[in-house]
């Protein structure tokens, strides 16, 4: 439009200068001036060859923007449940991490008990030898001392007794204590396949997650190389338009 303005302008000036020069003096000068207006003429129109040029690769080119923006949205699409199942996975993995560490809180506080119950059978031991160590310094007394030394066949069956009692008691401290410890070896021993059982199924958990990952990481290639495009293609609409403007300047 601004072309044609132009165009209509120049051919006024000619106009009015024609009008006030005398013919003979005027024939080359209106020659010359008919030369510019042509190529003038030629300029507009090859002006507005170049902008409808322009015009359609800008149009092409926002075609391919178009075009790259649509993959973005379809692989995004098929992204996102690859992105769930992996945070999903993430999730199952922490549970199993906090039962395994629960699990060896557990088998820790289990063990610290065992050893406290192993050494009071230590102790119960120890006392029984020293006992032992005693009576035999002192000469150990025998059914025939007891039938002997007692003032009545009922003192004798109480004395009997005592030491029955006694060493039956000594006897049932060390085997309860041993009793405890074997249960809590079970204990432990369930514990541990607990663990590990939960241990393996963290691994195939991880495994099947590094396989989403990997999965993961060619959409992520994938989703740079066009957002790459995308910026290219933006870029390139920016200085196309910049162009066209600079036609209609």
């Amino acid at each position: 439009m601004k072309n044609s303005i132009k165009l209509l302008s120049v051919i006024m000036a000619v106009a009015f200068i024609i009008s006030i020069i005398p013919f003979s003096a005027s024939a080359k000068t209106l020659a010359e001036i008919e030369k510019e207006i042509e190529e003038y003429e030629q300029q507009i129109a090859d002006n507005n060859a170049n902008e409808e040029s322009a015009k359609k690769k800008l149009e092409a080119l926002q075609e391919q923007a178009a075009a790259v923006d649509e993959k973005i949205a379809l692989l995004e699409k098929e992204m996102a449940p690859v992105r769930n199942t992996i945070n999903e996975l993430t999730a199952e993995i922490e549970e199993y991490e906090a039962r395994i560490e629960e699990l060896e809180a557990q088998i820790e506080e289990l063990n610290a008990l065992m050893a406290e119950q192993n050494q009071e059978i230590d102790d119960t031991y120890e006392l029984l030898k020293q006992r032992m160590r005693a009576d035999y310094m002192a000469g150990e007394t025998s059914e025939l001392e007891l039938f002997l030394n007692a003032e009545s066949f009922e003192d004798f069956l109480v004395r009997s007794e005592l030491l029955r009692q006694v060493a039956k008691h000594d006897n049932e401290i060390v085997d309860n204590l041993e009793e405890q410890i074997a249960s809590l070896n079970e204990t432990v021993d369930t514990l541990e396949a607990s663990k590990l059982e939960i241990d393996e199924k963290k691994t195939a958990v991880e495994e099947n997650r590094a396989e989403y990952e990997t999965e993961m990481a060619v959409y992520e290639e994938k989703m740079d190389e066009l957002e790459a495009a995308q910026s290219k293609a933006e870029a390139n609409i920016k200085q196309q338009n910049k162009l066209i403007s600079s036609y209609s300047e």
